[in-house]
């Protein structure tokens, strides 16, 4: 004997596969919000400025000092042209800045490397927010290393400064890059280092 539904157990019968339905709607959601949330505080980031107190010895060198040294104190004379490494901002015209060799790569790996950067020693480091991206960075053609917790180089690309938030969280996306240099791409010189928050 085949058993028939009253329409009063049909209509039930369609209103709890409709609330399945949305249940499952709403645990796809759910789980694609929860992915989100997780991939972009997993790609925060944070950039470091130099110490301004490692570059106040400066100050109290000779001219013959520094030039035993290779060191040399400047006049800014164009902007933008001279990135101030402590503040990662364009020292401005008539500001002297300081030229010298710096080891911005000190580890124990084949990729520890030094190399020319600019400083101010009268202006204090500058500390950014989670995520903020200096503002000299957006003008200039980059080049990003990325690099282990060992101190190997993993990745690294070229490309406009105005992509540069995007594409490091893009390069944190990837579990085993530590940390991230950007360096100046046609020069080759080092600006900063920037690691996880």
């Amino acid at each position: 004997m085949v058993e028939t539904l009253s329409v009063e157990n049909y209509l039930l019968f369609l209103k709890c596969k409709r609330t399945q339905k949305y249940l499952s709607i709403f645990r796809l959601q759910y789980r694609f919000s929860v992915f989100k949330f997780v991939r972009k505080n997993m790609n925060n980031f944070k950039f470091e400025a130099l110490n301004d107190l490692d570059f106040a010895y400066l100050n109290h060198l000779s001219e013959v000092e520094l030039a035993e040294k290779n060191i040399k104190k400047l006049t800014v004379d164009k902007f933008p042209g001279f990135p101030c490494r402590v503040t990662l901002e364009d020292a401005k015209v008539g500001e002297h800045v300081f030229l010298l060799n710096y080891d911005f790569h000190n580890v124990n790996s084949p990729y520890k490397a030094s190399g020319p950067i600019f400083v101010r020693i009268d202006h204090p480091t500058k500390m950014y927010e989670i995520n903020e991206v200096p503002i000299m960075f957006n003008h200039r053609l980059l080049s990003a290393r990325g690099y282990t917790k060992d101190g190997m180089m993993f990745f690294a690309d070229v490309f406009e400064g105005k992509f540069l938030k995007e594409n490091i969280q893009e390069i944190f996306e990837n579990p085993e890059i530590e940390y991230v240099h950007i360096h100046n791409a046609k020069p080759g010189c080092f600006n900063c280092v920037v690691k996880r928050a």
